[in-house]
């Protein structure tokens, strides 16, 4: 596949080469759109042979041995969610892996997953309230507006359409039904600070390279209105403090539960964007 125009905003406006992507299934140029901001591997690797690097992934996941109990980031976002969804809510995660962000929901919560690695899948089918599918979502079967909420964490760079994806969410989530997207942000402070550097243009199979205006413009394209942003990650205070209390302060646990201290502002290189489906 090569992306002969911006995959967001369909522009033929495009920067060819503003990066090289440096990842283990080999070198590829990192284009830039100059309408939405939006980045993206010019010519990506084979459907082949990322399935392979996410099998591997998976295979040597130290989590694998252990409890796979929910981590304080998952529990963090459970309590962002409270507020927003009905006590009965029926959730998916796209991108479940272990299972464990689900199993920090409520326990009144309908909780569905798809995940596209088998060893992870099958772990999680172990947990009697998780509804797991070893599927692509465009596959899954689900009936059409049947989700109160759908998340989609680290999830929407590895893809080669996003904009597909975007779409089947929007087929599945109710109306004013709730998603959430998160993904790094390159044109945050960090990333910037760090230039070529920012690990996330080098990670295994990342496609796209979001900035938080060119993942507003996919949403509002869409048919979604962005309510809320939420940045993780360090920034100009955290980055001075001594390195254990920086990283207490700038994690996404700290970023979720306590906002105020530095997460609304696009400081840190991970954004979590909630938005509404707005009534067609």
């Amino acid at each position: 596949m090569t992306f002969s125009a911006c995959p967001i905003c369909k522009s033929g406006e495009i920067f060819k080469t503003v990066l090289i992507s440096h990842q283990s299934v080999g070198e590829f140029p990192i284009s830039e759109c100059k309408e939405c901001s939006h980045r993206f591997l010019q010519n990506p690797p084979s459907p082949e042979s990322l399935k392979k690097e996410y099998e591997k992934l998976f295979g040597r996941d130290k989590r694998q041995s252990g409890s796979y109990l929910p981590r304080v980031r998952d529990f963090a976002l459970a309590t962002q969610l409270l507020p927003m969804l009905p006590w009965r809510s029926r959730v998916l995660d796209i991108g479940s892996n272990f299972g464990q962000t689900l199993r920090a929901m409520p326990p009144t919560y309908e909780l569905h997953g798809v995940e596209l690695s088998k060893a992870a899948a099958e772990i999680s089918k172990k947990f009697k309230r998780l509804n797991i599918q070893n599927e692509y979502i465009e596959k899954a079967a689900y009936q059409n507006k049947y989700f109160d909420f759908i998340m989609a964490v680290a999830v929407i760079e590895h893809l080669y359409e996003p904009m597909l994806f975007l779409k089947r969410i929007k087929e599945l989530i109710k109306e004013n039904g709730t998603i959430l997207i998160m993904t790094g942000d390159y044109q945050s402070w960090n990333a910037s600070q760090l230039g070529e550097k920012w690990f996330l243009y080098h990670a295994v199979s990342h496609i796209h390279f979001f900035s938080h205006r060119s993942l507003i413009k996919a949403l509002e394209i869409l048919g979604f209105r962005v309510t809320k942003t939420i940045w993780a990650g360090p920034s100009p205070f955290s980055s001075r403090l001594p390195p254990a209390l920086g990283r207490a302060v700038h994690c996404s646990a700290t970023s979720l539960l306590f906002p105020f201290i530095q997460g609304y502002k696009p400081y840190g290189d991970l954004m979590y964007v909630w938005s509404k489906s707005l009534t067609e």
